[in-house]
Formats: structure tokens, sequence, C-alpha cells
């Protein structure tokens, strides 16, 4: 922790100690806390992040690839880079993977609960731990471009964004028959399960506060390629703060 952070903490803890020493019958173990909180050891301190205002990080999600991030220069319009889970997980990739086929145990142990089978799998945090990793890699990008902030998605209609998906993949793979599409998105639903966005931008939204860089949210487009919604989440947030602004 910085010197700044650590200041922060200080303060707030200092305060709640003090309000419990003004109690009819203080404990006396407050008095030696307090000392210890006014005398804490000099931590180094840190320079504030200071980004780029016209450097947006932008996210999309989806089914195949739960994020997509692109890095976007607001005012031309440039990409500057576009990170897959892959190119964000790096060696850790495989943890990806190995979280969907838990998610496919889990769906067979719900199944299996229906069905009174006493056995079951035991849970699992490696779905948390992945969002962590991508979590880290995001902000590390945006720190490496000087990214004045993250516009991640606003998942009030995560559902149709999905469908969306589905549905464009259903119609790239079956053209012209209704009922291959409908066929192969069914399919589709079972083969790759739904991450859990919530808690994926939760995490990148937490990261990003700890190191200092804004978080903006922003709406994403119902129809294009990963990369394409990354950076037009991206962009529109861009343009939507210019006109917020006049």
């Amino acid at each position: 922790m910085s010197a700044e952070g650590t200041l922060e903490a200080q303060q707030e803890k200092v305060a709640k100690t003090l309000k419990k020493l003004t109690h009819p019958n203080p404990d006396p173990r407050n008095h030696s806390t307090l000392d210890r909180l006014q005398n804490l050891p000099e931590r180094p301190s840190r320079t504030p992040y200071v980004g780029n205002p016209e450097i947006l990080v932008g996210i999309s999600i989806g089914l195949a690839d739960p994020i997509t991030v692109a890095v976007v220069n607001g005012r031309t319009g440039e990409i500057l880079a576009y990170r897959t889970p892959r190119a964000l997980l790096g060696e850790q990739y495989h943890l990806l993977n190995r979280h969907r086929k838990e998610q496919q145990h889990r769906l067979q142990r719900h199944k299996n609960q229906q069905r009174g089978v006493a056995y079951q799998p035991s849970e699992s945090e490696l779905g948390q731990y992945v969002d962590q990793l991508l979590a880290n890699s995001t902000i590390d990008l945006a720190r490496t471009y000087q990214a004045g902030s993250i516009v991640v998605p606003n998942l009030k209609n995560v559902r149709d964004l999905l469908a969306s998906e589905i549905q464009a993949r259903a119609e790239q793979k079956c053209p012209g028959s209704v009922a291959a599409q409908k066929q192969y998105a069914k399919a589709y639903r079972q083969a790759i399960h739904q991450w859990s966005y919530n808690r994926l931008i939760q995490a990148i939204c937490s990261q990003a506060t700890q190191r200092g860089i804004t978080v903006e949210v922003g709406s994403q487009p119902l129809k294009g390629n990963p990369q394409e919604l990354a950076k037009d989440i991206a962009i529109a947030a861009y343009y939507a703060r210019a006109i917020t602004a006049k």
C-alpha cells in the first residue's frame, strides 16, 4: 500500500476507534489500537495515475469469448490494440477451457439432482480466479497505453446481446434454413454456457478503481464481431462524453 492509501485507511480507522472511546465503558484495548494507528511505519509515496482522456479501453462481452478488449483513440478512431481472452490469459488460457468443462459438469450435476443421484462433484472457485486474471490483464493493458478510462457494457440487456450473437452464428452456419438455424442455436446454447458477466465486469471495475482508472458504462451494439463491438462501445462513450460536456 502506498503512503496515500495508508493515510486514507489510517484516517478511517482512527475515526472509528475514537468513536468507540466515547462509549460509557470503552474497551481499554482501543487506546493501544489508537496508539498503533497514529504511529504507523512510513510507506513510499505513489504518483497518482493520470491517463489520456482520448484513449479508451472498450470491452465487449460474448458467449464464445467472455470479453474482447479494444484500445481506441476516441478522437481519431484509431485502434491501438485488440485483446482476446487467449491473449489476455496467455499461458493461463487453459484455465478458461477448464472452467467451461466445469460449467458442463454443473449442468450435469443439476440433472443428477433432479434424478436423485447422491454423489455430486465439488464446486470450484476457478471462474472467479479466471475473472481476476482477465481483469488484471485488462488493467495492465490500459495502463500500458495510458488510457484515461475503461468502458464496460451495460448488462441490463445481456440476454439480447447473447441472443443476437447466437442468431448471427446460426445464420452464418445455416444460411437460408430457419429450421436448421433453430437447431444450431439450440445446440450452441448447450455447448457454450453463459459466463458470469456481472462477476467479471465487477472484477474489472474493482481493479480499475484501485489503480486509479476511470470506469464508464456504455451500450454494446447488438450486431458486429467482438472486436468491432469493443471498438464501437469505446468510441460511443467518447462522443457521449463530449456531448455531455457541452
